[in-house]
């Protein structure tokens, strides 16, 4: 098992990418430039050409949209046969201040019903199945699948992932139920999903920690602000 005493090992699962993964450039180098206490990077599933000194697991997905949650699931419990805790960050997720990875909150960004109501694409069934999960287990209805990184250990993720039937097509969001019945700390999401100018980018970027993104709006002003502000290559690029 790794686990450097102190720091935190950090789990980002990949899928392809048409960008030659391009966000995940950033988001290693906001990593190194903003990351406290960082332990390996874990890579699972697809592997990037220009990358090094990482820990590379090869995971293959169900290119099904219907088991896009059951990919996700699959590629964090494939993580836990090398280390027993990590930091769980998508391929998005850059930091944007100086962040301890080791203390990192539970944060949600409301409840599985707004975010049922907010969805027309098959994440609204998958949001719809997780308050269901929830509320059969009496939970509170808080939704931690926000766009943002979360700690998860190894016996908590076994024992409550077994109760859950990851059979269902569209499955659940997987934080959600890591973290039912844990505190949380409420963060207004950050997630900018369309094409906008650098002012824009700058402005949603601004006040906070963390911020995600699609495809669109990094290749737009996304992108020339992120250029701007992360410039050298990290440690993990060729």
């Amino acid at each position: 098992m790794s686990n450097h005493i102190g720091n935190m090992n950090v789990v980002i699962p990949l899928t392809k990418s048409k960008t030659d993964f391009l966000d995940l450039r950033y988001v290693l180098r906001a990593i190194e430039r903003h990351g406290q206490n960082v332990g390996e990077i874990f890579i699972i599933g697809e592997r990037p050409q220009w990358i090094k000194n990482v820990k590379h697991i090869q995971q293959e997905d169900n290119p099904r949209k219907e088991w896009k949650e059951r990919n996700i699931y699959l590629k964090a419990k494939a993580a836990f046969d090398f280390t027993d805790r990590y930091l769980f960050m998508n391929d998005d997720h850059v930091l944007l201040a100086d962040t301890d990875l080791e203390n990192y909150p539970n944060y949600y960004k409301g409840t599985c019903y707004q975010s049922m109501l907010k969805n027309s694409s098959h994440y609204r069934q998958t949001m719809n199945q997780t308050k269901k999960w929830l509320d059969f287990n009496h939970y509170q209805d808080r939704s931690f699948d926000g766009h943002c990184p979360l700690i998860m250990e190894k016996r908590r993720f076994l024992s409550t992932m077994q109760r859950a039937d990851w059979t269902q097509e569209f499955g659940y969001g997987m934080k959600s139920l890591y973290c039912a019945g844990l505190e949380g700390e409420y963060m207004l999401d950050g997630k900018i999903s369309t094409r906008v100018g650098l002012a824009k980018a700058k402005q949603a970027c601004s006040g906070r920690h963390v911020i995600s993104f699609t495809d669109a709006a990094l290749l737009s002003g996304l992108g020339e602000h992120f250029a701007d502000i992360f410039k050298e290559k990290s440690r993990y690029e060729i």
